[in-house]
């Protein structure tokens, strides 16, 4: 008897160490339809506190992790993970009847460069000291939140918001910390704002960076925002379709509320750097270096490429239809477009295409 409990025993534990192997080997390599095979790094995963903004660019799961591997050859993917290992050129065992990743030296130092950057995205803090305040400042719906992303990797350091009183207290304080604090206490390395007003104004001693966009994206997309808790998306596109008088009245006074804001922040501010948001998207790296030098940061070209990878631009439209915009935009855009020649020798892009819309 005591012969039939020992082997009995025996072959359970066999069973639950083979169980466990399997188990072990299945969630460390998963094999995805191209033939290739990817390596789940635990360390890559993000914490359970962080936001969704955050998920939604860094696959928070092994099966959408893979996806993205898998989807390599179809196109772009908005899954930070991936695009960083992606951009490290990992190279994936291509046998189908092995389930290991190259053990080699040169992929040890892409998946430390990959793990790196998720660092630097946990690792945000406030600066060192308060500064002379720097707005970044934009009409709603320009891409304000993006560019803040991008720049707290690319220097380290927190932003802020002149809206930290109710920002505190939503989801967004999980990508940007520095709004558990009032932004006059300059720990942020810029702040956000979309106000204008004279007063407002003259607390940015350190000047101001303008995210600019084509008012035909943004004023739809902050309509569109603007109809979420009381009819929805269906409902706002389908009033700019019908050029209904809500959409006439609202979109005529969001144009004049664009030209304004821009208006007086290049004829105010004591330092002015202008981004448009379309080319921000095209070449990110090289409007991004141009924002880290405005802000007095130096220039490290790993922390650029981590937040590119980290926060790969969006390109979503929201209108397969084309709508009526106010009159007065064209000239509204020729007014900002003419005051950045006279001023800064530059001028905004040819708006009118389809994207990005966000």
């Amino acid at each position: 008897m005591k012969c039939v409990t020992k082997r009995l025993i025996c072959i359970i534990f066999f069973a639950m160490t083979l169980l466990t192997a399997i188990w072990a080997g299945w969630t460390t390599f998963q094999i995805i339809p191209s033939g290739r095979y990817v390596f789940l790094m635990k360390d890559l995963k993000p914490e359970p506190s962080v936001s969704k903004n955050h998920k939604k660019f860094i696959g928070h799961n092994f099966t959408t992790l893979a996806e993205g591997v898998a989807n390599f050859s179809n196109g772009p993917t908005n899954l930070s993970v991936v695009n960083v290992v992606k951009s490290a050129n990992l190279t994936w065992e291509t046998n189908p009847t092995s389930h290991r990743l190259k053990d080699d030296a040169v992929n040890s130092a892409r998946i430390q460069e990959a793990k790196k950057c998720l660092y630097l995205m946990k690792n945000i803090k406030p600066t060192p000291g308060p500064s002379p305040l720097t707005a970044l400042a934009s009409f709603p719906r320009s891409g304000n939140a993006y560019t803040r992303l991008l720049i707290q990797i690319a220097t380290q350091f927190e932003t802020s918001s002149v809206y930290w009183k109710t920002e505190r207290f939503k989801p967004i304080k999980k990508d940007f910390p520095g709004v558990s604090q009032s932004f006059f206490k300059a720990r942020g390395i810029c702040t956000k704002t979309h106000k204008h007003d004279d007063k407002h104004m003259a607390f940015f001693s350190g000047g101001a960076i303008l995210i600019v966009r084509d008012p035909h994206k943004s004023i739809i997309s902050h309509f569109v925002r603007m109809f979420r808790k009381s009819g929805g998306t269906k409902k706002a596109l389908e009033l700019i379709q019908a050029n209904d008088t809500q959409w006439i009245e609202i979109s005529s006074k969001l144009a004049a509320e664009w030209r304004d804001l821009y208006k007086d922040w290049l004829n105010t501010a004591s330092r002015v750097l202008v981004i448009p948001y379309e080319r921000l998207c095209e070449n990110t790296i090289e409007e991004l270096e141009k924002i880290v030098t405005f802000l007095h940061q130096p220039i490290k070209v790993d922390q650029l490429q981590c937040a590119v990878s980290l926060y790969p631009c969006q390109c979503r439209d929201r209108t397969e239809f084309q709508p009526h915009y106010p009159e007065e935009l064209p000239g509204y855009i020729s007014e900002i477009n003419n005051t950045l020649l006279t001023q800064f020798s530059t001028s905004l892009p040819s708006y009118g295409t389809k994207c990005p819309v966000i």
